[in-house]
């Protein structure tokens, strides 16, 4: 998960034109990631009969699943002075699916303000990268809440932030799990894939 994917495939495929990387190179790099996978278990029992797909998907337990995964996934980078969870404060939000996420919150009993009258902002991001920064100063004063709906990247321009997450998705579900998490109803677990907002891959803080 490179923070610019065309930028890395783009210098892979010029080491190799170049010689800098050799076929041989190359061939024991994806030869190790394919043990790795066949190890874990990742090529068994991989044929889907397509006829049956409806009758699974959008099941009741098809959605526990995925909302298990979603809410495993939502990983708390940053919370200076346990400004988290936000039950009990009045909420603004800003930003890709702010509508969405505006609705979980108050299913979920947060009071979501104008921005005005906010304690709080939860300014989520889908891959803004440097503009990420900006974003935030834009909403002034009051403190904010950044989450990542999208590569966890946008974290390392949230230092202005007061709390920081990443849930890897904007998909309904995983807006739905991080409003869980923010109103205190889940507690965080996800680790970072990556290095981001700081901090090396495998970390992820949770609610003291």
């Amino acid at each position: 998960m490179p923070p610019d994917l065309p930028r890395a495939y783009g210098a892979v495929m010029k080491a190799v034109e170049t010689g800098k990387i050799t076929r041989k190179r190359l061939d024991e790099s994806v030869t190790r990631i394919l043990r790795l996978k066949q190890r874990r278990g990742l090529f068994q029992g991989t044929a889907v009969d397509p006829a049956k797909a409806a009758a699974a998907v959008g099941t009741a337990a098809n959605k526990a699943v995925a909302r298990g995964v979603a809410e495993h996934a939502v990983t708390l980078v940053r919370n200076d002075g346990g400004l988290l969870p936000l039950k009990g404060k009045k909420v603004a939000v800003s930003g890709p699916g702010a509508d969405r996420l505006q609705a979980a919150l108050r299913r979920q009993g947060v009071a979501v303000a104008a921005p005005g009258s906010a304690d709080v902002t939860v300014l989520t991001t889908l891959n803004a990268g440097a503009a990420t920064a900006s974003r935030i100063r834009a909403l002034g004063p009051k403190p904010v809440v950044v989450a990542a709906l999208g590569r966890p990247y946008d974290l390392d321009s949230a230092g202005g932030a007061k709390a920081a997450l990443a849930t890897y998705s904007s998909s309904r579900v995983s807006v739905e799990a991080l409003a869980r998490v923010l109103g205190g109803a889940v507690k965080p677990t996800g680790r970072l894939p990556v290095p981001a907002g700081g901090k090396r891959a495998g970390y992820g803080t949770g609610y003291r």
